[in-house]
């Protein structure tokens, strides 16, 4: 029974990862990656951004592309697209922030800012 739902996991993360490679493509802008954890992401902790998010439901923080796209706004990094991937078997019952949420989170963003995003995990 464990080895016939590893092989559908696979199989189902497999199609996804194919989907990915329809990504658009431009000289200098990029696509990061990041399987996202429960609430440890850069824009849930920042202090006035989680009291935004919270007021406006957790469902905000966590699926909402304008949320982050405004928060790196602030930043001066300019996102301008996000995908969310829903990745089963990645998600777990753990409620802990640093526990992964089962999403995996794509931006496409200037080259330029790239390294910003690999010291926060993205990839």
């Amino acid at each position: 029974m464990k080895f016939n739902y590893l092989v559908i996991v696979l199989i189902f993360n497999l199609i996804i990862v194919s989907g990915c490679s329809n990504l658009p493509q431009e000289e200098g802008k990029v696509w990061v990656e990041k399987h996202l954890t429960q609430c440890s992401e850069e824009w849930q902790i920042d202090e006035y951004y989680s009291a935004i998010g919270k007021s406006m439901g957790e469902e905000r923080i966590n699926n909402k592309t304008d949320f982050i796209i405004e928060f790196y706004s602030k930043k001066d990094i300019i996102v301008y697209e996000i995908k969310y991937m829903r990745q089963i078997g990645l998600g777990s019952a753990c409620e802990a922030c640093s526990c992964l949420s089962g999403y995996e989170l794509y931006l496409w963003i200037d080259e330029t800012d790239q390294d910003y995003f690999i010291n926060l995990g993205f990839e």
